[in-house]
């Protein structure tokens, strides 16, 4: 098996700085890496409000003429809607506390001596990017991401950037830049240390965009180097997409993180060294 062509081997030249690099970036006292899922979270909520009203009234109506099946309906579907309530609580729970323990479990996992460059693929507002960034202070972590605000609240490079700024995170440590992770081919082979993506892999709708996307982070990764890939779904696929690489090994799967919600489990695998066997 031939590696990764060294065609690929362009210049990587990130977002270009601002005049200031302070120019467009909010000011905030306190790191917010937003709300995951803001569509969906936002339709649950609208579900709750009209399940819960339409139930009261099932009841109010079905109590107030004397019909009883209405009261029991009435109450299933405000059963329905303190689900909804439910899965609303427990989501914003995981955006705004969940995310961080598995966070600094994983960066834990990976035992960064301080040195390394790191690539977030898919960074969004910087909660797996500047945890890598405060412990590699001799090091550098790169983000990269299309800044959709589909999957994350106003997900975009100021807002990570302001982020850096209230972590206390030198912004000469971190650079951003945008991109399609099924193609990275403005970053050259062998570039980084550690590839790190937090669900980020879900919201790539095909098998065959999934796999490019891998592919692209196991190349830009040097011999040694080390990946963890969180996610919601296509875990298992993913584990097996790194296998079929041929450019890995070690690769495990975690145990199921029910601090977020849904629950994540985290893909870790090592890229062989040079002179491994090839197969």
């Amino acid at each position: 098996m031939k590696h990764h062509s060294n065609q690929r081997r362009m210049s990587f030249t990130p977002t270009p700085r601002r005049t200031s690099v302070f120019e467009g970036t909010p000011l905030i006292n306190k790191p917010d890496y937003g709300l995951d899922c803001p569509r969906l979270i936002r339709r649950f909520f609208i579900c709750a409000i009209l399940l819960l009203s339409l139930g009261t009234i099932l009841v109010a109506c079905g109590t107030a003429h004397s019909l009883p099946f209405l009261p029991a309906i009435g109450l299933a579907t405000i059963g329905l809607g303190a689900l909804c309530v439910l899965v609303v609580a427990l989501m914003v729970r995981s955006s705004r506390r969940g995310k961080h323990h598995v966070r600094d479990v994983v960066l834990d996992e990976l035992e960064l001596r301080g040195n390394e460059k790191v690539l977030d693929a898919g960074c969004g507002r910087g909660l797996m990017l500047l945890g890598a960034a405060k412990r590699v202070e001799e090091g550098r972590v790169v983000g990269v991401d299309i800044w959709s605000q589909e999957d994350q609240y106003k997900n975009a490079p100021e807002n990570t950037l302001a982020n850096a700024v209230a972590e206390g995170i030198p912004l000469d440590r971190v650079r951003l830049q945008d991109g399609d992770l099924r193609d990275l081919s403005f970053i050259p082979s062998y570039s980084f240390d550690v590839v790190l993506s937090s669900l980020t892999i879900h919201s790539i709708r095909s098998r065959e965009g999934r796999r490019q996307a891998i592919a692209e982070m196991v190349r830009v990764l040097r011999p040694g180097g080390r990946i963890a890939l969180l996610d919601l779904w296509h875990v298992g696929e993913c584990a097996q997409m790194l296998e079929q690489t041929g450019w890995v090994v070690q690769v495990r799967r975690s145990g199921i993180y029910w601090s977020m919600f849904p629950p994540v489990r985290v893909v870790y695998a090592v890229k062989r060294e040079w002179g491994y066997a090839e197969v």
